[in-house]
């Protein structure tokens, strides 16, 4: 089947640089037939107006480069007509210079347009190169051309139009290598338009030389061979799909310094430079005063590109500099030079230098639910309000992804605590609202040689803060080595806990306030580790979410989770349910809702069993993923429980948006219910407005029997704590379970 050619098919393009050749063999041959000239000017006119309609979407491009071709090739043809009269009439002579300047004209604003990007970014120093190529060629000319034509008495006039022409095309020549700094110098069509250029620039220095009768034995249809070569590129350039890239953004800034084009600028100085040393006062009388006065201005912008240059060099050094020693994101101080800095002031024997290494709490939780981009911008903020806070006279650096290190001379408590008043104000989402954000903070004085020991130390007094509680500022101490030891090991530890059976889900649980009658359980993770010893929760989290475990532990504490209620529901027959935490990870995760209806199958619990409680922060946080996965466990049926309600986010006005079932309030609230003067407002709000919506309320930490009857009275549904249970092994929650299930049989029985 034929298939039609595209119309952006460089077929064309290529078939016009094959035949190039071909053409100019069959002009030269033929001793410059007419027929042949006629037959390929008129190719190249029809070529550069398909091809720029095609091509270029510019109509100052197309028309440029339409008007340069039919100025040359008219200029051409009155060049030929007058070389057959014996006397050319004035208007004739006035002619042909009158269409090769139009030419040049249009030529050279389709140049200009082309390197108009590049000249945006480099400034004047494009024309100056050009200017310096242009002036070296006038000189040579000059030399070669106009003053052999002067001496021998021949046609002055026409060697200065050719001087001017080798002027013209060394200046166009020079505009088309600055594409080569540009991804263009790969394209065909720069290339074809290079080569046309050359050959036009050959055509005006053979006609030169032979005007100032240097080479009368040369052939002239060898050089008017090259102005066939000329036209066939000129159309081969316009017929080229490339053609429309040649406008395309210079690859980098350097377009001062680049060392292709400086060469090219001194290279062009070779044959000037060669001239005056030939003739060094540039002859006598006016000639002799203008061509001196072409050397001096020549040297001048020379000189003046060399200052550019060197002016852009410094400033690319310098700019080099900041991006070694500059972190690129927040304009702070990257580690290395943080620590050099640091460094030096030690070596200035500042006996008072102290440094805080200041750390964002839960930063992960930002990137994850929010992106990274998010987290990019608030760090961005974060490293302001660290300018702000510690002022001029601080080192301040980035060590690390959310880990900023601050090295100061006064009183370090002091700025610690202006630095989380700082963090401790709402930071602006890029899309509009705030979030909240705490630090921890560890501060070391100078009591050791070196800068990242003493960095080192203020790492180990962060992390005890972290550890101690999350938003607090902890001054280094021997014996945090030995805690951060301790966490080490357990990191260590922990990375093979789950494959050794370490880990274990106990359960604690939830009963009804009418009869203390157990309805379910909320899944706890718990680790003992090989050496007997039971790893506190509050130790477990932080460690498993610093070694990057808790993605595969969350996964697992789910699934051993339906494990157990299916076992539980088999040897009891009670419908109880089961209710597991899940981090704003997992409730991103798209995989969620399968991976929750496959484990539902797979032990055969009904979706009601399920509960999933989700913290405060992550409901409020209106991310497509969030809202896609809460939607889709509300059509299967599972149960979603607000978890901790009042330490977050969420206000009473979030209920009614919040999509969830259930609202678990905080043990904080109950904490409180032992005080006979407590107030009991918070709590009574929860429950009556969760109610009007419809919610089940769940009371957590009732640790005293007058909590329980307080929460009773206030209409709560669920009451879960030590005062009911402690959490308990899987066959130590069945054996405490069998007498109810006992009991149940019975009354079903006697029924």
């Amino acid at each position: 089947m034929h298939v039609a050619p595209s119309r952006r098919s460089p077929a064309p393009a290529w078939a016009v640089i094959g035949l190039t050749p071909v053409l100019v063999a069959t002009f030269v041959l033929t001793g410059g037939s007419p027929v042949v000239a006629g037959l390929v000017v008129a190719m190249a006119l029809v070529s550069v107006w398909i091809g720029g309609r095609r091509h270029l979407a510019s109509p100052l491009l197309r028309w440029s480069l339409l008007g340069s071709a039919l100025a040359f090739s008219s200029s051409e043809v009155v060049r030929q007509v007058g070389l057959t009269l014996d006397e050319r009439p004035p208007w004739l002579v006035l002619l042909q210079p009158a269409l090769a300047v139009s030419a040049y004209t249009c030529g050279l604003v389709f140049v200009a347009v082309m390197v108009r990007r590049v000249a945006h970014r480099a400034g004047p120093v494009i024309w100056l190169d050009a200017s310096i190529m242009s002036g070296g060629a006038i000189i040579v000319a000059w030399r070669y051309v106009v003053t052999p034509a002067v001496a021998g008495g021949g046609e002055v006039t026409s060697a200065a139009l050719q001087m001017a022409y080798i002027g013209f095309d060394a200046f166009i020549l020079g505009l088309v290598v600055q594409l080569t700094v540009r991804p263009v110098a790969r394209l065909t069509a720069f290339w074809t338009l290079l080569v046309g250029f050359c050959c036009v620039l050959v055509i005006n220095i053979s006609r030169g030389l032979q005007l100032a009768g240097t080479v009368e034995s040369m052939p002239a249809v060898l050089a008017e061979g090259a102005s066939i070569a000329a036209f066939c590129l000129l159309a081969a350039t316009a017929l080229h799909p490339s053609v429309a890239r040649l406008r395309a953004e210079p690859e980098d800034d350097s377009v001062h310094a680049r060392p292709a084009r400086l060469t090219l600028s001194y290279l062009a100085l070779v044959a000037p430079t060669m001239v005056l040393l030939e003739d060094p006062f540039g002859g006598t009388g006016l000639e002799g005063h203008l061509r001196t006065g072409l050397y001096l201005a020549l040297v001048t912008a020379v000189f003046a590109r060399m200052t550019l240059a060197a002016s852009r060099l410094v400033q690319l050094q310098g700019a080099t500099r900041y991006r070694a020693d500059h972190d690129a994101l927040t304009g702070l101080l990257n580690r290395a030079a943080t620590l050099h800095a640091l460094q030096r002031r030690l070596t200035r024997d500042d006996a008072d230098l102290h440094v805080l290494f200041v750390d964002a709490d839960h930063f992960k939780v930002v990137n994850d639910t929010w992106t990274h981009a998010v987290g990019d911008a608030v760090l961005a903020q974060a490293a302001g309000r660290l300018r702000d806070a510690a002022g001029g006279a601080a080192v301040i650096g980035r060590v690390g992804g959310d880990e900023f290190v601050v090295g100061c001379t006064e009183e370090p408590l002091a700025l610690a605590e202006r630095i989380r008043a700082a963090f401790a104000r709402p930071f602006e989402h890029p899309d509009g609202g705030r979030l909240t954000l705490t630090c921890s903070i560890g501060v070391a004085t100078r009591d050791r040689g070196d800068a990242a020991s003493l960095v080192g130390d203020a790492d180990v007094a962060m992390y005890a803060a972290k550890a101690a509680a999350r938003n607090s500022v902890r001054r280094f101490h021997a014996g945090d080595r030995s805690e951060l030891t301790l966490q080490t090991h357990l990191r260590r530890e922990l990375e093979g806990a789950l494959e050794r059976g370490e880990l274990q889900v106990h359960l604690q649980s939830l009963v009804d306030v009418v009869d203390d009658r157990v309805t379910g359980y909320e899944a706890l993770l718990r680790w003992r580790t090989r050496d007997g010893v039971q790893v506190p929760p509050d130790q477990l989290i932080p460690v498993a979410e610093g070694a990057g475990l808790m993605e595969n532990i969350n996964a697992w504490v789910l699934a051993e989770s339906c494990r157990h209620l299916e076992r539980l529901r088999a040897e009891t027959g009670i419908d109880l349910f089961v209710s597991v935490n899940l981090t704003p990870q997992q409730l991103a995760d798209p995989a969620l809702p399968a991976a929750v209806e496959v484990l539902l199958a797979r032990h055969d619990l009904p979706p009601h069993a399920l509960w999933l409680e989700l913290t405060e922060s992550t409901m409020v946080r209106d991310t497509v993923g969030t809202q896609t996965n809460v939607a889709a466990l509300r059509a299967a049926g599972v149960v979603l429980a607000l978890d901790d309600f009042g330490t977050g986010y969420a206000s009473l006005a979030h209920l009614h948006g919040i999509r969830c079932q259930v609202v678990k309030i905080d043990r904080s609230f109950v904490a409180r219910l032992d005080d006979p003067r407590a107030d009991e407002a918070i709590v009574v709000s929860v429950v009556a407005m969760s109610h009007a919506l419809g919610l089940t309320v769940v009371a957590e930490g009732v640790e005293t029997t007058a909590q329980a009857d307080r929460l009773r009275h206030l209409g709560v549904d669920f009451l879960q704590g030590y005062l009911f249970a402690r959490p308990a092994s899987l066959d130590d929650v069945l054996q405490a379970l069998r007498p109810c299930a006992e009991s149940a049989v019975a009354r079903h029985g006697s029924r």
